[in-house]
């Protein structure tokens, strides 16, 4: 479930565990920049006034790359940024976890998860080993950060929006998103340059 989704009213005062996944939203804007170019959701297909009758889709597509990654830039703000900070960090029923940390060691972060959950010891080690056959080297026969491979699926490596930021795209993302990155620890301050 999106966390823009979650509300504690759909447990009817159950208890819960769940696990938060962040990622560094400078980074998700570049991965919904190249996902929302060809993906076949709904919304992305639905023409809008704001851009003319045409979709976003239509309207990304007809941008030269750099406008477009801006205007992502700001639907993630707007949307994505916004939600990470509205989100409760503090709750105890939630393990916090960063897409960056869990990439890097995929075995622990899901160990840590399925213990959260509260699995036995060989359930844990019974679902690393699921986790991993459906890991993104498994679907893409690549590493994360690793070219080639059999999938359509980009890098996926932190910091990949620093090769494709330009002072505009940090111009903006300062403007609108910058305390979260700092919140989250991303950024120590709005210094930060691509």
């Amino acid at each position: 479930m999106h966390s823009r989704n979650f509300s504690d009213e759909l447990f009817a005062g159950r208890p819960i565990r769940g696990t938060h996944i962040v990622r560094d939203p400078r980074d998700v804007a570049v991965s919904g920049y190249r996902y929302h170019l060809w993906t076949d959701e709904e919304w992305v297909h639905t023409p809008y006034d704001g851009f003319g009758g045409r979709s976003y889709q239509e309207t990304l597509r007809s941008l030269p790359e750099s406008e477009g990654l801006l205007l992502e830039v700001g639907r993630t703000c707007r949307w994505t940024v916004a939600e990470m900070r509205a989100w409760d960090y503090t709750r105890s029923d939630f393990l916090e976890l960063r897409y960056e940390d869990l990439i890097e060691d995929e075995d622990s972060g899901f160990e840590r998860i399925f213990r959260h959950y509260g699995f036995t010891d060989a359930a844990v080690e019974t679902s690393v080993e699921i986790a991993r056959k459906h890991s993104f080297k498994a679907m893409t026969g690549r590493a994360i950060g690793e070219e080639g491979g059999n999938s359509h699926l980009r890098s996926g490596k932190p910091g990949e929006w620093r090769a494709e930021f330009g002072e505009e795209h940090v111009e903006l993302f300062k403007r609108m998103g910058n305390d979260v990155l700092v919140m989250l620890g991303y950024e120590h301050d709005d210094s930060w340059t691509a």
